[in-house]
């Protein structure tokens, strides 16, 4: 090899945080996706379920994102209980999700058992909120009780009726946008702080132990999450803050760990699509900013959005028209997929890691003069077995780099010629 460009120290002596993995949305509309072309053809479908979700045969995604009731990617408005002033909450059913949401969920589990579930609403009930609407409005104050029991109870319908245990509840997905065409709901800090404080001890004396999850939103303004934090009563309810990418900086995501590091920050949703076509920048991008980015400033896990679209970019309920799913599904058929950047980035940086891995230190060390070797990005993991280490590297530069690896504490030294792209070492 000829002279080193660049450097990288791993120090598996070094752990940060514990991380879950990488993931996305299970939505409805993803769920009929995956349920037509299971009915279409049976084997097509498991093939394509475990390309995502088995830990042998695919990827192995560990993390799971599910709409609580409706959202911009479902068939069409729905909540847990639609009936009008049912206060005591007798009509509450999670039936629908039976249709398609469950059944997947369960042949997800075939593959990993171990999945982990986070749900989110995006709107409670029309008739307890101030706009009579699923898309806009707020939480009437009368409603805050019935809604914590709302919450409560679907969590408890899904361990009790149909054996499935949810990770983790968001309080409400982008508290602070009122989508106005899809469901959506205005929920300022200091309401999502009463929620917390009400849904805690119900949650507890359910015997669920299911987490709270608090912001679910962007970058843009971390002091929500902080506000929630700092009230003493609602902080031993809140297990992490959870993120969106669609506004601000990732390094907010240390502004919140740097002030409360002994809670979880957990990167939950961010969308491809149309507007991003290239692959190769989508892929630059996503590393810097997300499956590097995001774990680098504390994140425990790592989430996209959509699972599967089809080639409309849908089903769409009056939300994104041109969003882009891990696979694209040919619904003429549902018999043909295409794979997106989506999933050949999480393939790169998920398949290789255990349940629990840690985040440990990649120090990267310039020896070039070409200023084009700053274009080295890494992260590395320690997996649970101690012995088993996964490291990625991008190399966004315009030419092959000449890499020194080096796991020194594991006698690991490493020459590689680094080709442009993404480069999965696994030792």
């Amino acid at each position: 090899m000829n002279q080193v460009d660049v450097t990288i120290n791993v120090d598996t002596s070094n752990q940060y945080q514990r991380v879950y993995g990488y993931g996305g949305a299970l939505t409805q509309s993803s769920a009929y996706l995956f349920s037509e072309m299971l009915k279409t053809n049976e084997t097509f479908g498991m093939d394509v379920l475990k390309s995502l979700f088995d830990p042998n045969e695919g990827i192995g995604i560990s993390m799971l994102r599910v709409p609580a009731s409706s959202c911009d990617f479902s068939l069409y408005n729905y909540t847990y209980d639609d009936v009008v002033g049912d206060t005591a909450l007798d009509h509450l059913s999670i039936n629908i999700d039976l249709l398609y949401t469950i059944p997947i969920i369960k042949t997800i589990q075939q593959f990993n058992p171990n999945i982990r579930l986070i749900y989110t609403p995006w709107s409670a009930p029309t008739w307890m909120k101030s706009s009579d609407s699923l898309d806009y409005g707020t939480l009437n104050l009368n409603m805050y009780d019935v809604y914590t029991d709302f919450i409560t109870k679907f969590i408890t319908l899904y361990k009790e009726e149909q054996g499935i245990d949810i990770y983790a509840i968001t309080i409400q997905n982008e508290p602070l946008f009122q989508p106005m065409t899809y469901p959506g709901m205005l929920v300022t800090s200091q309401v999502e702080t009463s929620l917390v404080k009400l849904l805690g001890p119900k949650l507890k004396a359910a015997n669920l132990s299911t987490e709270i999850f608090i912001y679910d939103h962007n970058w843009i303004d971390p002091e929500y999450p902080l506000d929630i934090l700092s009230d003493e009563d609602a902080y031993p309810y809140v297990g992490a803050t959870a993120f969106h990418c669609y506004q601000g900086d990732v390094s907010n995501q240390s502004v919140v760990y740097t002030k409360f590091p002994e809670k979880e920050i957990h990167m939950t949703e961010c969308s491809g699509g149309a507007w991003a076509p290239n692959f190769s920048d989508n892929l630059v991008w996503a590393s810097d900013n997300l499956y590097i980015g995001a774990m680098t400033n504390w994140a425990s896990s790592m989430l996209q959005w959509n699972f599967a679209l089809n080639t409309q970019s849908g089903p769409t309920n009056h939300g994104c028209l041109n969003c882009r799913g891990f696979i694209t599904v040919d619904e003429s058929t549902y018999q043909s997929i295409e794979y997106n950047v989506e999933y050949y980035g999480t393939a790169h940086y998920n398949k290789f890691i255990s349940q629990p891995c840690f985040r440990i230190d990649s120090e990267i060390i310039n020896n070039s003069q070409q200023p084009s070797s700053s274009c080295i990005n890494s992260i590395a993991y320690s997996n649970s077995d101690g012995n088993s280490y996964h490291v990625v590297v991008v190399n966004s530069c315009s030419t092959i780099m000449n890499l020194q690896l080096n796991l020194v504490q594991e006698n690991i030294y490493l020459t590689y010629s680094l080709p442009i792209g993404l480069t999965t070492f696994y030792f």
